[in-house]
């Protein structure tokens, strides 16, 4: 039996008060110890991956959102097991996933009403790991996007709220 650890760095920045900014990185391992490197708060988890061997599964992403009165854009770039130096060689190994959508709030019969439209990629070998441990899953249940790697999907949605407590959804 193997231990298993996920640490994450994020960082949001609030550039005016409609539009977020938000970085982050996310680094799975397992083994018996905890790298020393990985506790380092202010230490990027590439530069330690990449100075031990190369074995575990990081995860780097950026993800931006607008909000304007009842309207909001949204995008989200993933970057599994990104290798910056092979980025454009044809036996590269980098694995991306990336979101955009369209959101906004009205009103039906004095009743609040969501409606989404989203588009969803992602690459066949995001979201996974040649190591089973270092898989971002958890208890076989994905930890990234909800349709797992391999992924090529556009929501539509509408959501009615009836009250506190109860809500009509079509998708």
């Amino acid at each position: 039996m193997h231990n298993r650890f996920i640490a994450n760095h994020r960082f949001d920045f609030l550039l005016t008060k409609n539009f977020r900014i938000g970085f982050y990185e996310q680094i799975i391992f397992g083994g018996n110890s905890v790298p020393f490197s990985y506790l380092v708060p202010i230490s990027p988890f590439f530069s330690s991956q990449h100075s031990s061997n190369d074995q575990d599964n990081l995860q780097i992403g950026i993800d931006l959102e607008y909000i304007n009165n009842y309207k909001r854009i949204y995008f989200a770039l993933m970057m599994d097991e990104w290798a910056l130096y092979d980025t454009f060689k044809e036996t590269e190994r980098n694995w991306f996933a990336y979101q955009l959508g369209y959101s906004y709030i009205s009103k039906l019969y004095n009743k609040n009403i969501l409606y989404k439209v989203e588009y969803t990629y992602v690459d066949p070998g995001a979201y996974n790991h040649r190591f089973l441990i270092n898989e971002p899953k958890h208890h076989g249940y994905n930890l990234g996007y909800w349709s797992g790697s391999d992924s090529d999907d556009i929501v539509l949605s509408a959501i009615m709220f009836l009250n506190d407590y109860n809500y009509l959804e079509f998708e």
